[in-house]
């Protein structure tokens, strides 16, 4: 059985990679192509090896947000968008983001490999079919129950009850006419965090021009009658 600290890194990393691999980085392979059927992604973790004994960090406070110290490390895979740009200095690996998830939480990422984002899900599936699979990883649902069935994914169904927050319950139990949270599973237990039909889990955010700012005279926009008033001011 997996230590609670294997299972609240794997849930934590997991819900964190959701932001940074979906929202900062642009590429969502775990999005089904135009020849899929299959619904949105899971974020799933693969099941330990039992005969490896937990060397993980456990934290002075095992909280859902606690930072380890030291970090830890966890081996992933990346669909890269090659149209997605970034700021200044920072690439798909490197950015506000993984910097956020390495210095607030303490958890960085070692990529297995990577893909153009449209080539992803061909070698996820080579990938499954020659065992070769990473500690965290986003899927599309069918890989999910795939691995799931063939006993490749860690069982959550603890490590959810125990440490996902009030918001992610609320969400993942009552989306999709109640059934977002039972699509994650695999005969009754919890195997993954999914994105299902009509649901999404990206961090949205407002962008807008430095550069414009400074020329309309205006100071950032801190509540949205700031960013109506911001917008009337670019289109004078």
């Amino acid at each position: 059985m997996m230590k609670t600290a294997q299972k609240r890194k794997i849930l934590l990393a997991m819900l964190l990679a959701m932001i940074m691999l979906v929202t900062s980085c642009g590429a969502s392979p775990a999005t089904p192509s135009a020849s899929s059927s299959a619904p949105a992604a899971s974020e799933s973790s693969v099941a330990p090896d039992a005969s490896e004994p937990a060397t993980e960090p456990v934290p002075a406070e095992d909280g859902p947000l606690t930072p380890y110290d030291p970090p830890i490390t966890l081996t992933t895979i990346r669909g890269i968008e090659p149209t997605r740009t970034y700021m200044p200095d920072e690439t798909w690996d490197n950015n506000l983001w993984t910097k956020a998830i390495d210095e607030e939480l303490g958890i960085q990422f070692d990529y297995a490999w990577t893909a153009p984002a449209s080539e992803f899900s061909q070698k996820m599936n080579l990938a499954i079919v020659s065992d070769d699979i990473p500690e965290l990883l986003r899927i599309e649902y069918d890989q999910f129950y795939r691995l799931a069935a063939a006993g490749k994914l860690a069982d959550l169904t603890e490590v959810y009850d125990q440490y996902a927050g009030p918001s992610l319950k609320k969400n993942m139990e009552t989306v999709a006419d109640g059934v977002g949270l039972e699509m994650d599973k695999y005969k009754g237990k919890v195997y993954g965090i999914g994105n299902p039909p009509g649901y999404a889990l990206n961090g949205h955010m407002l962008w807008f021009r430095d550069d414009w700012l400074k020329n309309v005279g205006k100071e950032k926009p801190k509540t949205w009658d700031d960013v109506i008033d911001l917008m009337y001011a670019f289109a004078k």
